[in-house]
């Protein structure tokens, strides 16, 4: 972004001594973060027991952020050379944390995965988190974090929503 915001500012004929000082105000406005009820907490719990890892195509700064001693380490496809959805990508991070691809399982909105993936799991040290849909539904508060009834290997149902009892929300201080 500061790369784009340097060729216009040059091209438009703009004074680019500002830039640097511009880029610093909206970096830190990007930067900050209001967490919703429990989704710190919920970070938390989950970095104390597996290692955490942010692959991003975005610019957020984690440590400006106040989180990032909880992940193990950030991977921006800037750095990579390539963006998410990319498989590289996630198998760099894989790689970064020690672990075969197979071994990080996060399944979204409950769509079952194909049954043979599902088999090599059995066994194994994998963590598997049923992601699902952000909801304000009572349902919601009952539900996250229980384990989900899935068979052969344990998941976890993740639930962002809007209470303490739910995983929460991150979004920016201004989204709002």
């Amino acid at each position: 972004a500061k790369e784009k915001s340097l060729d216009s500012t040059a091209k438009s004929g703009g004074d680019l001594g500002l830039l640097d000082a511009a880029y610093e105000v909206f970096y830190a406005e990007r930067n900050k973060v209001e967490y919703y009820p429990d989704s710190l907490a919920a970070l938390e719990r989950i970095a104390a027991r597996v290692p955490v890892a942010a692959v991003t195509n975005g610019n957020a700064d984690l440590d400006r952020v106040g989180i990032g001693h909880l992940f193990a380490f950030t991977l921006g496809s800037r750095e990579h050379g390539v963006a998410k959805p990319d498989a590289s990508i996630f198998h760099a991070a894989c790689d970064l944390l020690g672990v075969a691809p197979g071994d990080v399982a996060i399944e979204a909105f409950g769509c079952d995965p194909p049954a043979a993936y599902v088999a090599r799991l059995t066994g194994t040290r994998c963590v598997w988190i049923n992601l699902e849909h952000l909801s304000a539904e009572p349902y919601v508060e009952r539900c996250h974090g229980l384990l989900s009834p899935s068979g052969a290997h344990p998941k976890w149902f993740f639930y962002p929503g809007f209470t303490a009892a739910t995983g929460g929300l991150l979004r920016e201080c201004d989204a709002l």
